[in-house]
């Protein structure tokens, strides 16, 4: 009996350690999303955090860590079309992602992965445009275990002021997954770590002559296959203005302080909507939640556009219909006063 129970135990073991991690499309942000986190960059909080070892089935302990102390920063993903007329310089561009410094980063997002295009630059009430002619690769999907990537990428200002070009190279290596615990005792199984390196040069005009700053962006950041955006990132970037005889490093820690990002062990998001068939070639049902009143549900095409607006009734199993469509990824948004979730549903 007792050869039994251990051959159980064992086969168990091996079963939860065979998981390893994929992230895909389902991931990506969505129209509509906040990704709310805690940078922390003071130096005695963070002379003992490291990233640790990568490798298989890892347990990355960080809970006698210190908690982000800094500055809560929030992003929000929005259509670039939200832009007009300056996101005409990024026309492949289908998602910004801005903060509360109204600088808007704008992105492609599909199936394949994000490319990150340019940027508008707010200076001196002004709106200043950096555009990538050949743009930065920040993700791709799917993504699990020893994949990795090196881009180069190439940009201009075509009127920041003294600011001439940027070029650079980023490179991506998943190099480890298992299980991350973080400050807060929160833990998350099946987890992804992928170690980035970004390496940046800009050339400045100072005063009629061409000088050059650096940046150098080295940081890690874990991910799970049900969770938006990173759980946590840990980093050191480099700069050196230009002209400038020495480098100024800071090291920070981000935590993601999303609601949906508490105690799990399956990476399951809280209050998790599903729509079934995903993917559909006519109808979807979405299993809404109880409630005391009754949700909207919105539909939007990749571009921010609404395609529809209705009235659902709680613990209902909603009709999603997409039969009209064209064949594509559509993000379904359904609330009241107390909920909000938005969904990816795929027509093909």
């Amino acid at each position: 009996m007792k050869t039994k129970l251990l051959f159980i135990i064992l086969l168990i073991a091996t079963i939860s350690k065979a998981q390893i991690p994929v992230i895909d499309f389902p991931t990506a942000p969505n129209i509509g999303d906040n990704y709310t986190s805690k940078l922390d960059t003071i130096p005695e909080h963070l002379q003992n955090v490291t990233a640790g070892n990568g490798g298989e089935n890892v347990t990355w302990d960080f809970s006698n860590s210190i908690e982000a102390n800094g500055p809560l920063i929030i992003r929000t993903i929005v259509s670039s079309s939200v832009y007009a007329p300056l996101c005409d310089s990024f026309p492949l561009s289908n998602i910004a992602n801005v903060g509360a410094d109204n600088n808007p980063d704008f992105y492609t997002l599909n199936n394949q992965g994000i490319i990150f295009n340019g940027s508008i630059i707010n200076f001196s009430g002004v709106g200043y445009v950096l555009k990538y002619d050949n743009p930065i690769t920040n993700f791709i999907f799917p993504t699990t275990y020893n994949d990795s990537f090196v881009d180069t990428f190439h940009g201009s200002y075509p009127s920041f002021p003294n600011y001439l070009q940027i070029n650079g190279t980023i490179s991506s290596n998943c190099d480890g997954y298992g299980t991350l615990i973080m400050p807060n005792g929160n833990i998350y199984q099946n987890v992804l770590r992928i170690k980035y390196n970004y390496q940046i040069t800009n050339a400045i005009n100072t005063g009629g002559t061409i000088a050059i700053d650096t940046i150098s962006d080295i940081y890690y950041d874990w991910v799970g296959q049900d969770i938006t955006y990173p759980i946590l990132a840990i980093g050191t970037r480099i700069t050196n203005p230009a002209n400038s005889p020495n480098d100024n490093i800071t090291k920070y820690i981000r935590i993601k302080t999303a609601q949906n990002l508490t105690t799990n062990t399956s990476n399951a998001k809280v209050n998790s909507l599903l729509a079934s068939p995903n993917p559909t070639n006519g109808i979807s049902y979405i299993n809404l939640p109880k409630s005391n009143e009754n949700f909207q549900v919105i539909v939007h095409d990749m571009l921010g556009k609404t395609i529809s607006r209705e009235i659902a009734t709680p613990s209902s199993s909603f009709p999603l219909h997409l039969e009209q469509l064209e064949n594509g990824i559509y993000f379904v948004n359904i609330s009241n006063s107390n909920f909000s979730r938005t969904i990816k549903v795929s027509k093909q």
